[in-house]
């Protein structure tokens, strides 16, 4: 008798490949939307925000008006800018404005035990929404279509609506309970109770009326149209009715933040990464330590290659979760983030490297002193969304936006179609951390992409990802995939990842038993995972890489994530 052979369940997707332009996005009637823009003789800055607003309207898991988050703009002049659009805590915050339980629990993995989750869940979960500011701020500097010509296809798909996918049945199904505790949001995004659904013989199409009319308004008076008048009085007194005592000033006051990227060296490259409390300068510390080894030589696969990047992940993820937060505006602070991004700092951590699996590291000193803060770290998960755009000329964005939870809050404002955001979660719920609760301040976020440059001239690679803690260690995987390996912009996507960030280290079985018995020898706590659609491995990143005449695009390739050109 033959015995049965069973392969392995493998997802693959073509390398896209443009002289023009690529864009990537997490669905493909968006991606489509980008690709129209710059075929309108609109730029990447233009692509990117019509990208933005409409996948705002078809990604509601994910991202919406309601949220926020960050955009890096590197312009074929040299300039560079990153536009910080995180939420913020309303003008009436405290550090102490959430019950803890005698069940709290603060780790490396979030914060549990406050009472009724109201960090999480409701009306007190919200922060103030900077999606709208951000973008539009964008697209007033840096492009050069008009405001009602770049939202006409997120209105037009909020208006005919869009296709229902398996993806979206797998997101309201897996969240019926966060759905189910607001009316609106039920209403929006299920029916009689239960999740909407792929079409089986036709496709079936969610409209969302109120949230045209909303982009409507906001086409024409800009963002005036959302932090003040009709909508921010709607917003609100929603959010009052539940008990959260945000105010008209609190949107009214809001602002986007233009901020000079933070610059760093590797490997003939200059590297954009987000500044402050992001991402960015632990993915900076990342590759300045493993900037201490020919990577290249090694293999991305390599036992040896990832026995490096899992001590360095834990050792940067130590110093994280100790000095990181938001730098308030206008006031002095010790968040040591330019030291932690350091070439001098990263050879110090470099040291505590050896040759077998350290398992903790305490975390490093960055001041010339000691440093009494406690550890901390935002609550993660899988939520968000990654954009990108790259244009004939040369210009590149990378744009990643969040609801932060899925459907966030799972407030949704009636008569608006705007569902808001639970950053609020993101803060330390404890009084006297770095990371704690203050009027306008912005919590820490888990976002990362980087836009690879000449230095100070042509851009060369970008990539994102969505996935909360993970994408931080995804996308520095991605970077070295495209940089220290030299893979293209699919390949760099599609490659084995690992996840470091627990107390036993997930691994890509493709990366071989002999790689995998090797890190055990090594000393290694590792969980051998097959990669597949629920629940992912990796964040999930999207990237473009310039190739001689030729622009790259690649995604990665469990969702309906694409890269598209022309």
């Amino acid at each position: 008798m033959t015995g049965i052979q069973m392969g392995n369940w493998q997802f693959t997707k073509p390398e896209v490949k443009a002289e023009h332009g690529v864009v990537t996005a997490k669905r493909p009637a968006v991606a489509q939307v980008g690709l129209d823009i710059l075929q309108q003789g609109g730029n990447a800055i233009d692509a990117a925000v019509a990208m933005a607003f409409a996948i705002d309207v078809v990604e509601p898991p994910m991202t919406g008006i309601g949220g926020g988050g960050f955009l890096t703009v590197s312009l074929a002049n040299g300039e560079s800018y990153v536009v910080d659009f995180f939420p913020t805590a309303p003008g009436g915050a405290t550090p102490d404005m959430y019950e803890l339980t005698a069940n709290f629990r603060a780790d490396k993995l979030g914060f549990t035990g406050i009472k009724d989750n109201a960090n999480a869940i409701g009306a007190r979960s919200v922060g103030i929404p900077g999606a709208v500011a951000g973008p539009l701020l964008a697209l007033e500097r840096w492009g050069k279509l008009s405001r009602e010509t770049v939202l006409a296809p997120a209105i037009n798909l909020a208006r005919e609506g869009h296709e229902i996918t398996w993806y979206e049945t797998l997101h309201s199904a897996n969240h019926l309970d966060i759905l189910l505790r607001n009316p609106e949001a039920a209403r929006l995004y299920l029916r009689n109770g239960k999740p909407l659904l792929a079409g089986a013989e036709k496709p079936n199409y969610l409209k969302l009326p109120e949230l045209a009319d909303t982009l409507e308004i906001i086409s024409r008076e800009g963002a005036a149209g959302f932090y003040r008048g009709e909508i921010a009085e709607k917003i609100v007194a929603e959010l009052q009715k539940e008990g959260c005592q945000i105010t008209l000033d609190d949107l009214a006051n809001y602002q986007a933040l233009v901020k000079e990227p933070l610059k760093l060296p590797y490997l003939g490259t200059e590297l954009l990464l987000l500044p402050g409390g992001t991402g960015g300068p632990t993915i900076a510390e990342i590759v300045n330590i493993l900037e201490g080894w020919d990577l290249g030589e090694l293999g991305n696969t390599s036992p040896e290659y990832l026995h490096l990047l899992i001590e360095t992940c834990k050792l940067v993820l130590a110093d994280r979760l100790t000095y990181l937060a938001d730098e308030l505006p206008g006031q002095a602070t010790t968040i040591p983030w330019r030291e932690i991004a350091s070439k001098e700092f990263a050879a110090t951590r470099r040291s505590f490297i050896k040759e077998k699996a350290a398992g903790t590291y305490e975390p490093g000193n960055p001041f010339s002193q000691g440093s009494t803060n406690a550890t901390y770290q935002s609550s993660a998960d899988s939520c968000t969304t990654y954009l990108s755009s790259f244009d004939a000329e040369g210009n590149a964005v990378a744009l990643t936006q969040t609801l932060n939870g899925y459907y966030g809050s799972g407030v949704a404002v009636p008569g608006t179609g705007i569902v808001l955001n639970n950053a609020m979660v993101l803060f330390d719920p404890r009084p006297g951390q770095v990371n704690s609760i203050a009027p306008g301040k912005r919590p820490l976020s888990s976002m990362a992409h980087f836009i690879a440059r000449e230095p100070g001239g042509r851009n060369l690679a970008l990539a994102g990802a969505n996935g909360g803690r993970k994408i931080i260690d995804t996308v520095a995987q991605v970077l070295l995939n495209m940089l220290a390996f030299d893979l293209g912009a699919q390949a760099a996507c599609g490659s084995p990842f690992i996840d470091p960030n627990g107390e036993v280290t997930l691994v890509d079985r493709q990366v071989g038993e002999a790689t995998l018995n090797r890190l055990k020898e090594l000393g290694h706590k590792i969980s051998p995972q097959t990669a597949t659609v629920w629940p992912r491995l990796s964040a999930n990143p999207n990237a473009i890489k310039r190739q001689g005449q030729y622009i790259l695009g690649g995604s990665e390739i469990f969702t309906p994530s694409v890269a598209a050109g022309y």
